[in-house]
């Protein structure tokens, strides 16, 4: 990752705001529904963050296995689930699994934050990693991504669901916690000229056709529009 450990440390704390967003619980769902889980496979979750989506995968029947660049989205997801496997690792280095590993490799907006140089080399981790018929689900977000639509998108779907006056309420209790997610999120965008790039329409497709994967799906919008979801298959 080319930002610094301590940013990461200070992002994940405030970063679960998010599970009451009801954009990132939808892009959650879409994951897990893409992945098909069956009983017993085993899952590599590449840039866990804070183990949303592994929790979540867990209690699918997955057995998953979680990475993440910072020391604090780990410990913030092992007090979650404390018997959930976590390994901290660098995607920008060789995935430390042997080959034909997973049944299911997923990736949820964790990579458009490397270096555009390395992507080739990570999808073919991915690959490299995955069981033959095995599956990979990978999201990133896009050019489009600005915090706050994803905000307002929230504001939207609250207010059709639930009424006027507990969407004042939730827009009252998340204030803090988002106000600190719009900063993020911003000073991320200021800073992607490190060397990262968000992601175009077709970039994804065009990395699991170098990796070698086949079956890839269509580009498709997710996260309030903002991430571009693609699904592919190692034969």
């Amino acid at each position: 990752m080319v930002l610094s450990k301590s940013f990461w440390a200070k992002y994940f704390k405030t970063y679960d705001v998010l599970n009451k967003v009801i954009p990132y619980n939808e892009l959650i769902e879409v994951l897990c529904t893409k992945l098909e889980i069956k009983k017993g496979d085993r899952v590599l979750d590449a840039g866990c963050g804070t183990s949303n989506l592994s929790v979540r995968l867990e209690k699918l029947g997955a057995d998953v296995i979680g990475t993440d660049y910072s020391l604090e989205g780990l410990r913030i997801g092992r007090s979650k689930s404390p018997g959930i496997k976590l390994l901290q690792n660098d995607l920008n280095i060789n995935l430390p699994f042997k080959d034909c590993s997973f049944d299911k490799v997923v990736s949820c907006n964790t990579l458009y934050l490397l270096p555009s140089e390395n992507l080739t080399s990570v999808f073919k981790e991915f690959y490299r990693v995955l069981k033959p018929g095995g599956k990979v689900v990978i999201t990133n977000l896009t050019g489009d991504f600005k915090p706050y639509k994803i905000y307002f998108n929230h504001i939207r779907k609250f207010s059709i669901k639930y009424g006027q006056l507990k969407t004042i309420i939730s827009i009252i209790s998340l204030i803090i916690p988002t106000v600190k997610m719009f900063y993020y999120g911003s000073y991320i965008q200021k800073n992607s000229n490190q060397g990262f790039n968000f992601f175009e329409t077709n970039d994804q497709q065009k990395l699991l056709i170098l990796a070698g994967f086949n079956n890839i799906s269509p580009p498709t919008k997710v996260f309030a529009s903002l991430g571009i979801l693609n699904t592919a298959e190692k034969l």
